[in-house]
C-alpha cells in the first residue's frame, strides 16, 4: 500500500480520462473532438463501429494521425464482417503506425443487423471465439492453419506483426475500461450470454457500448 502523497506510477493510475465521439456525429466532427480531447489532456478516446455507421478502422487512424499523444480505442467491431486475416492485419498496422496507442474491441455483432448484410451465423459465440483465437495468434507472429467451423487459414502469417505483442487472454463477465496502456488488442470473453471487450490485468468498471455494432437510442 503506498502512503498518503506519494506519487503514483503511470501504470498506478486508478483512474483513465476520456471521452467517447458517439456515432450519432457525423465522421467530419471527429478531427475537432480527437483535437480538443488531446489539447485537454485526456488520455482516451473511444470510438466505436456502429451499423451503418462510421468505420471504426479509419476513424481510429484518422483520430490517431490529426493528434500527437491520445491513445484511441475502438469498441467494437463485429467479426461477422471481417475475415480474421485482415482484421489482423489492420491492427497490426495501426499498432505499428502508432505504437502504445491503439486499442481494439472486437464483439459477435447485433445479429439483426448481421442478418441485414447476409453475415449472421448459427453460433456467434463459436464464431467469436475461433476469430479470437486466429487474430491473438496473428497478432503474435504465428503462422495460422485452422478449420475451424468458421475460421478457415491455411499457413496465413503476417509479414509485420506488432513488436513484442502482448497478448491478453478472454474473460469472462461484464464490460471493463482498461486502465493502463496499451494492448494490441481487446479481447471479448468465449463464453457469454453478453460478450464484452477486456483485457488482462487490473479492471475498472465502467459503462461501455454494446456488443459489435451497437446502436444506441436516440
Amino acid at each position: 500500500m503506498r502512503h498518503p502523497g506519494t506519487e503514483l506510477d503511470k501504470d498506478d493510475r486508478m483512474t483513465t480520462l476520456g471521452a467517447v465521439f458517439l456515432p450519432q456525429l457525423p465522421p467530419e466532427r471527429l478531427r475537432s473532438v480527437a483535437r480538443a480531447a488531446d489539447e485537454a489532456g485526456l488520455e482516451e478516446l473511444w470510438l466505436w463501429e456502429d451499423c451503418f455507421g462510421e468505420s471504426g478502422i479509419a476513424s481510429a487512424a484518422a483520430a490517431l494521425a490529426w493528434t500527437e499523444r491520445l491513445r484511441v480505442g475502438i469498441g467494437l467491431l463485429p467479426v461477422p464482417l471481417r475475415n480474421a486475416a485482415l482484421t489482423a492485419m489492420e491492427v497490426a498496422t495501426l499498432h505499428r503506425l502508432f505504437p502504445g496507442r491503439i486499442s481494439v474491441g472486437v464483439g459477435h455483432g447485433v445479429q439483426e443487423w448481421m442478418a441485414q448484410v447476409g453475415e449472421e451465423v448459427e453460433s456467434p459465440l463459436t464464431l467469436l471465439r475461433e476469430h479470437l483465437t486466429a487474430l491473438r495468434a496473428l497478432l503474435g507472429g504465428e503462422r495460422v492453419t485452422t478449420t475451424g467451423r468458421y475460421v478457415r487459414l491455411n499457413g496465413v502469417s503476417l509479414d509485420w506483426p506488432p513488436p513484442a505483442a502482448r497478448l491478453p487472454a478472454a474473460r469472462r463477465g461484464r464490460p471493463y475500461w482498461p486502465g493502463r496502456p496499451y494492448w494490441p488488442v481487446r479481447v471479448a470473453p468465449t463464453r457469454s450470454d453478453s460478450p464484452a471487450s477486456t483485457r488482462a490485468g487490473p479492471f475498472s468498471p465502467a459503462a461501455r457500448p454494446r456488443t459489435g455494432c451497437a446502436r444506441p437510442s436516440h
